[in-house]
């Protein structure tokens, strides 16, 4: 089992996609976001089913380390900056 964690800011069309994309992957245990922008993601957003949880954490801080150490019911991470994709 792994979690993808993905940091990004204010790109939200980009985030949806790159979530849709990983539907049935296997081995995926959870999404974690990480929102590094000091608006909230909009009210209209609508989160993609791709069958596990995704979790949205709010930061201003870019860094991945934090978020990486709150999920270890995984055994590994795939960490992704969201402008590399």
């Amino acid at each position: 089992m792994f979690a993808v964690v993905i940091l990004t800011y204010e790109r939200e069309a980009v985030l949806v996609n790159a979530i849709s994309r990983l539907k049935g992957l296997p081995h995926l245990n959870k999404v974690v976001v990480v929102w590094n922008s000091p608006q909230p993601p909009s009210e209209d957003l609508h989160w993609p089913d791709i069958g596990v949880t995704i979790h949205v954490s709010a930061t201003l801080h870019s860094s991945l380390i934090t978020f990486c150490w709150s999920i270890s019911s995984t055994t590994s991470i795939v960490a992704v900056h969201l402008p590399v994709l």
